[in-house]
């Protein structure tokens, strides 16, 4: 892929809506970035949907979700989140999927769900993680 089509492929699409989350694609990582402070069982169908809408002609191999503006989630989010973070899993085959958050409410998450679920405080140290444990960096 030409870098010119990495670059179109990284811009939010014009269709989508603003508001309920941004995106990029680094380093064959999605950043999705979670923009609304609040995901409930108002919004979530809607937060589901649109992403589905917008991943579907990118290429990446491992997602990064950044949930560090979200001040509220009700159980519906949750659950949701838990949802599109295995849909993404089987899509990307293989590939990992971390939330970034400096909220301590999604490390009780992952403890009373029993959920494996990697959490860093930064996208940076999120990145550093997925390089680090990509296949490539492994065979060095």
């Amino acid at each position: 892929m030409d870098d010119k089509t990495h670059e179109r492929r990284s811009k939010p699409r014009p269709d989508m809506p603003s508001g309920i989350f941004r995106y990029e694609v680094r380093e064959r990582t999605l950043v999705l970035t979670i923009s609304t402070e609040t995901v409930d069982i108002y919004n979530v169908g809607t937060l589901l949907e649109r992403t589905d809408k917008a991943f579907v002609e990118l290429d990446f191999d491992s997602v990064i979700i950044d949930v560090t503006g979200l001040k509220r989630m009700d159980n519906s989010a949750a659950g949701a989140l838990m949802v599109a973070m295995d849909r993404m899993k089987k899509r990307r085959s293989g590939g990992a999927v971390v939330v970034v958050t400096d909220n301590p409410a999604y490390y009780k998450l992952k403890h009373l769900y029993q959920y494996p679920l990697d959490l860093f405080p930064t996208v940076d140290e999120a990145m550093a993680f997925l390089r680090d444990s990509s296949p490539s960096a492994k065979n060095e």
